[in-house]
């Protein structure tokens, strides 16, 4: 069985392009495994923090690795053994292909390509501005919630464009808004690349229901579901002066080199930024929730505040570090 990983940013449409890959006879997958997360995540000091103090932990595993006889190879090959073993169990026909699709993994993308140097990698992309936008409408209900979702946006985009360029023909490419425009011819042409034939799709009521609680909760499938989640474009939608200026602010960050690499082009889309309607909706809202968002960052409002839970219902804090 051979690994396929979709890597993409939330809200990129990954949900959308699993379910329609999953209708084919050779390919498994589940909602979203995360197995991989923790493990390669293991040897990052800087990225994760816990009781039990992942700075040590991080030199601990260096010194391990060190002495194996092939070193971080081998480490490598323990973890893609895990992980294929336990794609294999969830794999009921022994599909040719598991599909991956946990878009954290944007975070690992340099070291999931060092593991699997011979699965698929297939890269989604979505319109930036759009990914906003759908994060504030799914996770903050039309208000801000871009300050929860940082990471993904900074640091998971860069890992994205890290791997599209080690990667580059190796990789499968394609953008939401063409998996919208053409569903049919993008599958067709995705199969190809994969090697199985696109008309070898299961029957009604054969594919694997995935009920679990990670994903798309929309859980688009047929092509009228996805017609209707194209409808709207983020340049008719007004906005606020202060997501403008986050907006314009954003795509100065990602630079035109990165846009570029993703298919869009930066100047073209600053000048359609600029040309939204305006609005004052949200905007005192907006205005505390991203003066709160430095504060978010620097004392790790989450941790505090399950911290704060703890400590009110009697329970023991420990440091993080």
């Amino acid at each position: 069985m051979t690994p396929a990983f979709i890597l993409s940013l939330p809200r990129s449409g990954s949900t959308l392009l699993q379910r329609k890959l999953l209708e084919h006879k050779e390919i498994a997958t589940t909602d979203e495994p995360w197995i991989l997360l923790p493990l390669l995540m293991s040897r990052q000091e800087h990225s994760v923090t816990g009781i039990h103090d992942q700075t040590v932990m991080v030199r601990a595993l260096q010194d391990f690795t060190n002495q194996l006889p092939n070193g971080r190879a081998d480490w490598d090959a323990a973890v893609r053994v895990f992980a294929e073993a336990l794609y294999a169990k969830s794999a009921p026909a022994q599909e040719r292909y598991f599909l991956d699709k946990t878009p954290r993994y944007s975070l690992v993308s340099a070291e999931l390509l060092g593991v699997f140097p011979e699965a698929r990698f297939i890269i989604l992309w979505r319109d930036p501005v759009a990914i906003v936008a759908s994060v504030n409408q799914t996770w903050g209900q039309g208000k801000w919630a871009v300050h929860r979702h940082e990471v993904d946006l900074f640091a998971g985009l860069k890992g994205l464009c890290d791997a599209a360029s080690i990667l580059g023909s190796r990789a499968f490419v394609l953008r939401y808004e063409e998996l919208l425009a053409a569903p049919e011819q993008m599958l067709t042409t995705l199969f190809e690349w994969l090697d199985l034939d696109p008309a070898a799709l299961k029957k009604a009521g054969e594919s694997k229901v995935l009920d679990g609680q990670m994903g798309d909760p929309k859980r688009h499938g047929d092509s009228r579901e996805i017609r209707a989640a194209g409808n709207g474009d983020w340049r008719k939608k007004p906005l606020n002066p202060l997501r403008r200026r986050w907006l314009r602010r954003y795509l100065d960050w990602i630079g035109a080199e990165r846009m570029s690499l993703m298919g869009y082009e930066l100047a073209g889309w600053k000048k359609d930024l600029a040309a939204t309607p305006t609005t004052f909706q949200h905007l005192p809202s907006d205005l505390v929730r991203m003066s709160f968002a430095p504060v978010y960052r620097t004392i790790d409002y989450p941790v505090l505040r399950k911290k704060l839970r703890n400590a009110w219902r009697g329970q023991r804090n420990f440091v993080h570090k």
